[in-house]
């Protein structure tokens, strides 16, 4: 496993996957570190004073809680929460207001749609999940274009 810990940034990188502005608080990191490299067997420590490069062949204490932040944030990363009711209710009008703008074109008294009431019902569908959204709305299907 190679592992890179930047105390700056707060980054920590687990074979090139890195995450930075991590809450690293808690990993009791010593003030005087900079950095760490890791390649899997040795590596080595950078200091953020004159005190010259350390190498190491094992990883300090402080790491395995950095491990454990990490760990926490590509869980998050990867397995994202469910949406909320509300969020679902906020993407779905969203959508709705969206799709209405692209078929507000559908409208003007100068479009000879030979079709024009399947669109106003259409839209009015669109208006129904604008004003009341659901977290599961029946959305309307979109009518062709007949001139």
């Amino acid at each position: 496993m190679r592992i890179t810990v930047i105390t700056e940034t707060n980054t920590v990188g687990i074979d090139g996957e890195f995450y930075n502005k991590l809450d690293l608080s808690s990993c009791n990191i010593p003030s005087n570190i900079w950095a760490l490299q890791w390649n899997g067997s040795a590596g080595h420590i950078e200091f953020n004073t004159t005190i010259p490069n350390e190498d190491i062949t094992s990883l300090p204490d402080w790491v395995a809680p950095c491990l454990v932040v990490w760990e926490a944030k590509n869980n998050e990363i990867k397995n994202p929460p469910a949406p909320t009711p509300e969020q679902l209710m906020a993407e779905h009008k969203a959508d709705a207001e969206m799709r209405l703008i692209e078929s507000d074109w559908s409208m003007l008294p100068d479009v000879p749609l030979k079709n024009k009431p399947e669109w106003e019902v259409y839209r009015a569908a669109l208006r129904e999940i604008v004003s009341y959204p659901t977290v599961d709305p029946i959305w309307p299907t979109k009518p062709q274009v007949v001139w």
